[in-house]
């Protein structure tokens, strides 16, 4: 399978941006492509207009070995949802928290959208 090596970056309206990328990481740290166990996992950032926010940075469950039009679908529906709360100055940390425990499997059966 291949590894998403790009950046996916999705913005809604004036002040929301979510960036998916890999960065390296796996189940236990840094990405072993020894270990059988392990597998190359997605980050997301969230912004507010140009500036990371404050929590807004997690290792999600989502490989890295989806395909990208999935990813994208991710990125998407973070977007749509933190919008909201970056616009109405509300805590986004309980809800990217949530986030980072998504799979693949549940973005494709949309159950976290």
């Amino acid at each position: 399978m291949n590894t998403f090596e790009g950046v996916i970056t999705i913005t809604k309206g004036e002040r929301c941006k979510v960036e998916l990328e890999h960065i390296g990481e796996g189940y236990n740290g840094d990405y072993d492509p020894k270990d059988a166990d392990d597998a190359p996992l997605i980050r997301f950032t969230v912004y507010d207009g140009e500036e990371a926010m404050d929590r807004g940075s997690y290792c999600t469950n989502v490989t890295a070995n989806a395909p990208e039009p999935a990813l994208t679908k991710f990125a998407d529906g973070m977007a749509t949802v933190l919008q909201y709360i970056i616009e109405t100055e509300g805590s986004i940390k309980n809800v990217c928290e949530n986030f980072s425990h998504a799979f693949y499997c549940q973005i494709l059966n949309e159950v976290i959208f």
